[in-house]
């Protein structure tokens, strides 16, 4: 992120973005948001259902964003 010098992950599953926090600047916030996503990707692997009820404890601060409603193709 520009703004703020942050590194952001997030992982998108069917038109639907779902936030995985900010990380820290420099290499140590890259490696972060690195571990973050491949860990929603793990959890992504064992079925949505799964994914969804994980992504609700670990995040419950963010709502995912529904990029098909906002008019995004793709």
């Amino acid at each position: 992120n520009r703004k703020n010098g942050l590194w952001i992950a997030e992982i998108r599953h069917k038109y639907v973005t779902y936030q995985l926090g900010y990380h820290g600047e420099g290499k140590t916030g890259y490696e972060s948001a690195v571990a973050a996503r491949k860990e929603a990707e793990s959890m992504l692997e064992m079925g949505f259902d799964f994914f969804s009820k994980w992504y609700k404890v670990k995040y419950p601060d963010y709502t995912p964003i529904n990029r098909a409603e906002r008019g995004y193709k793709g």
